[in-house]
Formats: structure tokens, sequence, C-alpha cells
């Protein structure tokens, strides 16, 4: 037999109980003993929200770091403004839950952000002790610390031709595959789905460019020069490297269009009985 049970940080066991119950009390005072939380708590029942109060089921937490101590890390352009845009976020949010409440309202009693969430000083404590790599759309000014791998974003076909003219953008592909040739440069195409690499594969060459398809980019880069390789990977935008060129589905195609979602069959429309069904149906 098999049992499959829901996923959760923590147990409401008696150990982890009795941490809530002391954390609760020491955190707000024993006039919160009263809280609806706590009591559902206490008796062992669940209550909505309740992680956001994980801290006080456990001697401490642990992060990412704790667990891939000797990972590298990759870090995107910006993420020093998304980082400092969220802890904001988290302050203001903690602010407003402190907020006094009407009378007869029940407080919310939120927890230090501190104790939810790793601070800046704490993140940067973390990034100093590994190997880490910050990417950046820009060219490093002489002088400054970096290396420049090469990398430059690629050419936007379709911005370049009208939309009436749009089947010209793989013409035009085809120029540039030549050119990026002559400086032994090899070119890949990404492509969101299995089904619009194939699509992409066929106007490809019935623009006169040959094409090869491959798995993994691990088989396409150990693949001989030659005809541009066909790939299927979720990449928005393309980019020039010393000796390669990946060219992005909307790179070609401009911005993904959704597919509209399926109309839904109201239920007295499907056939309730097989006696429903007539010769001819």
């Amino acid at each position: 037999m098999l049992v499959l049970c829901p996923v959760s940080e923590f147990s409401l066991d008696s150990a982890s109980i009795s941490l809530f119950r002391t954390g609760w009390r020491d955190a707000f005072g024993p006039a919160a003993a009263s809280d609806p939380l706590y009591e559902h708590i206490s008796d062992g029942r669940r209550y909505p929200g309740i992680e956001h109060w994980l801290p006080l089921f456990h001697d401490h937490l642990e992060t990412l770091f704790d667990y891939l101590p000797g990972a590298s890390l990759s870090l995107d352009y910006q993420v020093e403004e998304v980082l400092a845009a969220r802890l904001d976020m988290i302050a203001d949010h903690y602010q407003a839950r402190k907020m006094p409440v009407r009378e007869g309202e029940t407080p919310y009693r939120p927890l230090p952000p501190h104790l939810l969430y790793m601070d800046l000083k704490g993140w940067e404590a973390a990034v100093a002790r590994l190997p880490a790599v910050a990417f950046s759309p820009y060219a490093q000014p002489d002088g400054a610390g970096g290396v420049d791998v090469g990398g430059r974003p690629g050419k936007m076909f379709s911005k370049i031709v009208p939309g009436a003219q749009r089947e010209q953008v793989f013409s035009l592909l085809g120029e540039q595959v030549r050119e990026w040739a002559q400086v032994k440069r090899r070119t890949f195409v990404a492509a969101w789905s299995k089904g619009s690499r194939e699509r992409i594969g066929v106007l490809l060459r019935e623009h006169g460019v040959a094409t090869d398809t491959f798995e993994t980019w691990e088989q396409a880069r150990k693949a001989k020069a030659g005809p541009v390789g066909l790939l299927t990977l979720g990449l928005e935008r393309g980019f020039v490297a010393e000796d390669l060129a990946l060219v992005s589905e909307q790179d070609l195609l401009g911005e993904r269009i959704g597919r509209p979602p399926r109309r839904r069959r109201r239920a007295d429309e499907l056939i309730a009985e097989a006696s429903e069904l007539s010769a001819g149906d």
C-alpha cells in the first residue's frame, strides 16, 4: 500500500506545537493566547496562512545556500535592483500588517521580516562565499573588473522586415547566415516548441537555407559546422558570440501570439446515455 501525504514545511506534532506556543507568547505576549490562530495550533488544527509564522515551528530556518554550500551562482543583469525592490515590498507589507485594527477586530500579528526572509547583509555574505558570476548586457569599460566573453544582442529580423513582407525574414536570415559562415560563426535557431521548430525548418529550406535538427544543446555544439542548427529552447532573444550566432523564434517572427482558449463544452451538450445514440449519429 502506498500512502501519499500533503507536503508541508512542518508537522503539527507535539514538539512543533510546543515550539510554536512558546515562540508566539515570546513574540506577542501572553494576551495573544486568545488569538484564533494560536488556539487552532494549540489544538493541533491547521489555520489559513499558517506559513507566515513558520519560524515559530522550528529552532531555526535554513536557506538554499545551506543545502548547496559549494554551488556556483550566476546573477542576471539588474539583480541588485530586483532584490532591493523585493525587500522594500516585504517591509511595506510588514508595516501595513502592524497597523492598528478597528474595535472588535482580531489584530494581525506579523513576525519581523528578518525571521522569515534573508536580509541584504545575509544575502551579500552568502554570495561572497560562493563562486559567482554577474551578467551584464554592456561591455566593461577599460580598467574595470570582469571578463568580456564577447556576447552581444542578436539582430531582430522581425523589426527589419515590415509585417506584410514577413516571409522575407527567412531570406534575410539566409544572407546573414552566409555572412556569419565567412567568419567561421555557426548559426543556430531556437524555437519554443518542436512544432514551431519544424515549421521554421521548412520555411528556411524553402528559402535555400540548409538545416539540421538537434534535440539537445550538447548535440548541437558537438556537431560539425555546416547547416543551420534547429533547437527547442525557451529563449526570448538571440545573441552573437565569437564562434556562434543564436537566433530566437521571436527574433524571426516577433512577439509570441497566445493561442485563444479552447471553448469549453457545456455539460448539457454532452451525451448522457448510450441510449440517446441513433443510427447515423
